[in-house]
């Protein structure tokens, strides 16, 4: 039986969520020694646990890679962005870690912003997935809603759902799929992959 912990909360499209504080005395009083023993208890009961952690090369990121068994860089396709982003290959490589991939998010906003050949070219890594700009992530986010839910069809849900299923690991593509958005974010995800992998 699944076991959560007593802080998680279970979103609508059915993802599990483990805020940290917003606040800088919440950050104070933190004890990032007990972030491996959080993860791996959290891990015991998930298929996939996704760690959201900021740029840098500090002791925060190298505790953050110790427990990581892959990295997702997370970047825009400008230059102090994709600076972070070499910062934490960088991080990955002294961690042994392995990196997944890019994610070139919010893609299409400027005119000078740098190509894909270009940003592969400076990280060295492939990039797996662009995410577009798109306002309905704007909306949806006052809604207090996923851009999935909110416009399924929109491109940043869709470039949303192709990188769920890179992540896990399946290339369908997504534009076979009819309109299966009513569904719990995880439910949809396995349905997908048994009616188009099997």
């Amino acid at each position: 039986m699944r076991r959560n912990p007593p802080s998680t909360f279970k979103h609508r499209s059915g993802v599990y969520i483990l805020p940290t504080s917003l606040s800088i005395e919440g950050y104070k009083e933190s004890d990032l020694d007990l972030f491996p023993e959080v993860v791996s208890e959290v891990a015991d009961n998930y298929d996939y646990v996704l760690i959201d952690a900021p740029a840098g090369l500090n002791r925060d990121m190298a505790i953050h890679l110790a427990v990581a068994d892959k990295v997702l860089i997370v970047t825009t396709p400008e230059l102090f962005s994709i600076s972070d982003g070499l910062k934490i290959k960088q991080s990955s490589i002294m961690a042994g870690t392995p990196i997944m991939g890019v994610v070139l998010n919010r893609t299409g906003r400027d005119f000078g912003e740098m190509g894909v050949e270009e940003i592969e070219m400076i990280l060295e890594e492939k990039i797996i997935c662009k995410i577009p700009e798109d306002e309905n992530i704007r909306n949806a986010t006052l809604k207090r809603m996923s851009v999935i839910e909110y416009a399924p069809k929109s491109p940043a849900a869709v470039a949303h759902m192709e990188l769920a299923l890179k992540i896990l690991g399946s290339y369908v593509d997504i534009h076979r799929i009819e309109d299966v958005y009513r569904e719990g974010f995880l439910e949809r995800i396995k349905r997908l992959l048994w009616r188009f992998i099997r």
